[in-house]
């Protein structure tokens, strides 16, 4: 319970800081970099740069992330020009780097529709919550009076049919007479067939 409170402090601050993201991403660079650098070329830490792009990709933007894919890439060639490795074919460092970018622009971009989704899927519910709270409709059986027309409640008690309906819906009623009942009730003022 306490880490996930804790992970969710941390990507609340992230939502809420691009900084502190772009920091925390920066750094977990750094350590994976340091990491890769320290081991000898033989032990392979490619995965683990997938944490600062993603980090950074997530929390700051799309474009961020690729600049991040493009710098983890490009550590094996700079540490082989700095000494950390000899390879019989120079071009071994080069043609490794190009295959991890082309890994981490996928990821990149699998990320990004990961991304999209997830933001197409909170609109969405957000749209369909609202339109929840907008709507209620009376459904199931309802038992009506055949004669009065009063409808009875769950508790047993008799109520008037736009009662009941307007405690449990948003419709309001307008009262007039259909032209049948107007002939009915007020003959002297309507006549048959109007």
């Amino acid at each position: 319970m306490i880490e996930s409170a804790f992970l969710k402090r941390t990507v609340d601050l992230f939502y809420r800081h691009k900084a502190a993201a772009l920091i925390a991403g920066l750094l977990l660079f750094a350590m994976v970099v340091w990491a890769d650098y320290v081991t000898t070329e033989e032990v392979s830490f490619s995965i683990f740069y997938l944490l600062p792009i993603s980090l950074v990709h997530w929390f700051i933007s799309p474009t961020a992330g690729l600049i991040m894919g493009v710098l983890s890439a490009a550590v094996w060639p700079a540490s082989d020009f700095v000494g950390k490795g000899r390879f019989p074919s120079s071009l071994i460092p080069y043609w490794d780097s190009a295959v991890k970018l082309g890994f981490y622009l996928i990821f990149t971009s699998i990320l990004t529709k990961i991304k999209n989704d997830k933001r197409d899927r909170e609109r969405v519910n957000a749209e369909l919550a609202q339109a929840l709270a907008e709507v209620r409709r009376l459904s199931g059986l309802l038992p009506i009076c055949s004669s009065c027309k009063r409808i009875r409640n769950e508790e047993g008690s008799w109520s008037m049919l736009e009662a009941f309906i307007q405690e449990r819906s948003e419709a309001q009623f307008s009262h007039g007479l259909c032209p049948e009942c107007a002939v009915r009730l007020y003959p002297a003022y309507f006549k048959k067939g109007m």
